[in-house]
């Protein structure tokens, strides 16, 4: 077992590469899946969940960047799949996914994930999922795999996920600087979802309009979704930082994993920030919360939110710097 542990990266990539072929029962019961915007807390909850015994990370397995076979299968950097769409190579790729059949060295041993090899991933007890391209396929996948446990949908506030996109673009380049290219999935498989907003889209100039765009597009669907907190688990960030011990106990609760509660706790207590954070510092909760406030203009302010009212999520996030829970958590 100690020389598995120590085999290098390209050992890693042979063995897994031997394990695929391996025959497996048919068992989801490993599966703990995280769906959420970039920049909206994923890792953070992502490095939470892999504190489990015997957990192992999965990092962003929609990223088509990552994976070849992605693109030859149509998808873009973010996808629609209608509920009752017939999609019999998504679904194949999702059970060898979720069966622990299917490794790409950079999903499955991402610098941003915890350090694991082999012998961690062959013999997980859990497998932690952290999809940031996910939202839009919810409905879908939750009928197409009802042997998983509820998925954790994690929503954080428009201005807050915008403002952080901007920062880290700002700092590492790529998408977030050059933000044309966030509406690129417009034109798309399953582009028919977005027509009704296209033009309204393809209109936007500003930066912070268009990303707030990106992140209305791809909450709206599943947040309106009579699904919503009832077939998959929604939590807002802001309510995961301000209360902590109560969501960690909703989300040990659906997973069937509360033996394991005190361990999430302590560990979410002393981290607050995750691997991508650009301010590694410890810092007050409510000042985190407020950040966005202080790190746009007013001017942006306002222009996310004429983004926001349009696509009627305003009756979720406002201008508050916590979520309508009422609304967001679908309890009527």
């Amino acid at each position: 077992m100690k020389i598995l542990s120590s085999i290098s990266y390209r050992g890693n990539k042979y063995g897994l590469k031997l394990y695929t072929k391996v025959p497996t029962k048919e068992d989801y019961s490993k599966v703990i899946i995280i769906a959420a915007n970039p920049r909206g807390g994923s890792t953070w909850l992502e490095d939470v969940l892999g504190r489990l015994r015997k957990s192992v990370c999965y990092y962003e397995p929609l990223n088509p960047s990552y994976i070849p076979e992605l693109a030859e299968m149509g998808f873009s950097m973010r996808n629609h799949i209608p509920q009752t769409s017939i999609e019999n190579d998504t679904k194949e790729y999702f059970k060898k996914l979720f069966l622990g059949k299917l490794f790409n060295n950079r999903m499955t041993f991402h610098p941003m994930s915890k350090k694991q090899n082999i012998y961690d991933v062959i013999n997980a007890k859990k497998r932690v999922f952290k999809f940031c391209r996910l939202n839009l396929m919810l409905p879908w996948l939750v009928d197409t795999f009802p042997q998983i446990a509820p998925p954790i949908l994690l929503l954080r506030h428009p201005c807050a996920v915008v403002a952080s996109q901007i920062k880290f673009g700002n700092v590492n380049g790529g998408g977030w600087k050059h933000v044309h290219s966030q509406l690129g999935f417009l034109s798309q498989k399953h582009s028919d979802y977005f027509q009704p907003y296209r033009a309204f889209c393809l209109s936007l100039k500003h930066k912070e309009e268009i990303l707030a765009a990106v992140w209305c597009l791809t909450n709206k669907y599943p947040l309106e979704h009579e699904y919503n907190n009832r077939r998959w688990l929604t939590i807002s960030y802001e309510d995961l930082l301000l209360n902590t011990n109560d969501v960690i106990n909703q989300i040990c609760s659906k997973l069937n994993i509360s033996n394991e509660f005190d361990i999430l706790v302590n560990y979410t207590s002393q981290h607050v920030a995750s691997k991508t954070s650009i301010n590694k510092k410890q810092i007050d909760k409510h000042l985190q919360l407020e950040s966005w406030k202080h790190s746009l203009s007013n001017q942006e302010i306002n222009n996310i939110m004429r983004v926001v009212n349009f696509f009627e999520m305003d009756k979720f996030y406002n201008n508050n710097l916590v979520p309508n829970y009422k609304e967001l958590y679908n309890q009527k």
